[in-house]
């Protein structure tokens, strides 16, 4: 039986808070980083491997600009992700509260990446899927904030591009809220 339908994202969610409807649960993901990953090199190794899979690949999505990380990513570590599509306007730091209530770990592009290897499938089409880290650690690129984002879309060509920080969150947008198994 799927996380879903075993009432992960019921009215009362498995993260000890009661639902919002701002946000519509829409998928999970199970999580393992791999062995040998190094969080200080993985980005521009995921660009190596997967470069060619993306339309878009911003160009500042480096080791080098996202190296202010909150959690450092080690082998092992396991987590689960709500994949949680926004049904309003929201600003970015309503995001972040709104992660915090449902105590996720933030995890920024290292953590997004790994969500796109093991679990591409799940992440939703033509839907930005938003990997944020804490407000400081975001890295700052031709004067605005950045939170890194995946939207993958059918045909391929996906993006893997860099939203504003200050433009907020729209409908449509999903967040991903990394929750640590240990």
């Amino acid at each position: 039986m799927s996380m879903v339908a075993n009432g992960l994202c019921g009215q009362k969610q498995g993260f000890g808070v009661k639902a919002d409807a701002r946000f519509k649960p829409v998928g999970i993901i199970e999580i393992v980083v791999p062995e040998g990953y190094d969080h200080t090199t993985c980005l521009n190794s995921f660009r190596r491997v997967h470069r060619e899979e993306f339309e878009h690949f911003h160009h500042e999505i480096s080791d080098q600009n996202f190296n202010r990380s909150t959690i450092m990513l080690f082998s092992d570590f396991r987590f689960v992700v709500e994949i949680l599509q926004l049904q309003v306007k929201i600003s970015s730091d309503e995001g972040l509260d709104f992660l915090s209530s449902r105590r996720a770990v933030l995890v920024g592009a290292q953590g997004l990446i790994l969500a796109y290897e093991q679990g591409y499938d799940q992440l939703p089409l033509g839907r930005r899927g938003l990997a944020f880290d804490e407000k400081e650690a975001l890295p700052i690129i031709d004067s605005y904030r950045r939170i890194p984002f995946i939207c993958p879309y059918s045909t391929g060509g996906h993006e893997f591009d860099l939203a504003h920080f200050d433009n907020g969150l729209v409908v449509g947008d999903c967040l991903l809220a990394f929750h640590s198994l240990g």
